[in-house]
């Protein structure tokens, strides 16, 4: 059986190379950042929505029952 020689690899350079990695490490964490608040805001504004929608059901329910009361108590329902 034949051992493997194993090749020392050569680092010249890699300060530069690590220093690159490091920016875009960098930027992508500002990233990262700034779409979980922009994740945050698109919640808030849903929940806000969703709330404006069951709100207006609510209203839109008890307009019509005090209409359908009204109605009945006046002899207009029939």
């Amino acid at each position: 059986m034949k051992k493997k020689t194993i090749k020392k690899k050569s680092f010249q350079g890699s300060s530069v190379t690590l220093a690159v990695l490091g920016e875009k490490i960098d930027r992508l964490q500002l990233t990262v950042e700034q779409n979980t608040k922009d994740i945050v805001g698109i919640k808030q504004t849903l929940a806000y929505g969703k709330g404006g929608v069951r709100v207006f059901v609510w209203m839109v329910g008890i307009v019509t029952t005090i209409i359908a009361v009204a109605k009945f108590i006046t002899g207009n329902g029939s």
